[in-house]
């Protein structure tokens, strides 16, 4: 009997699953956004939005009415959704690491006084497993906006 007890034990403890993510939501986020501003007035906002929220801005170009920045996140900020990190060795558990997150806005000026923008939020994650030697099982995963970053863009510039 105490033989059978010492297996079921370690071949708990032993149990893997790769990893991986579940209940990721999927849902559709209003991106699109059109202002009775000028180009100007709008770019100058998102330029403004940008380091009013301390998001590095990588790529700026005015003419062409992109600003693009890839930042790093922590799980907790709400702002893209990686889902449930999934996947175990024995008691060690799956966890994200290397969570990163891109915005890209695009402006484009419709009539004089009407611009419209564009907000694209995702991110990437690595969900891994790691034992006491090290990573067992990892995978890399495409994360989906929440909505929170372009509703607070939007908010944003229609106040200014």
């Amino acid at each position: 009997m105490k033989k059978m007890i010492a297996l079921a034990a370690i071949a708990s403890l032993t149990g893997c699953a790769a990893a991986g993510v579940s209940n990721m939501q999927q849902g559709n986020i209003d991106n699109n956004f059109v202002f009775d501003q000028s180009y100007d007035e709008v770019w100058s906002s998102t330029v403004e939005w940008f380091a009013s929220n301390n998001i590095p801005i990588d790529n700026v170009d005015k003419a062409s009415g992109l600003i693009s920045s890839n930042y790093g996140l922590n799980p907790g900020m709400g702002v893209v959704d990686c889902g449930e990190p999934t996947g175990n060795i024995g008691l060690y558990r799956a966890r994200f690491e290397d969570m990163s997150g891109n915005i890209n806005i695009i402006v484009r000026e419709v009539g004089p006084q009407e611009t419209r923008a564009t907000v694209n939020v995702f991110g990437n994650a690595l969900v891994v497993v790691r034992n006491a030697y090290g990573v067992v099982s990892s995978a890399n995963v495409r994360c989906v906006s929440t909505g929170s970053l372009e509703s607070g863009y939007e908010s944003f510039v229609r106040m200014n």
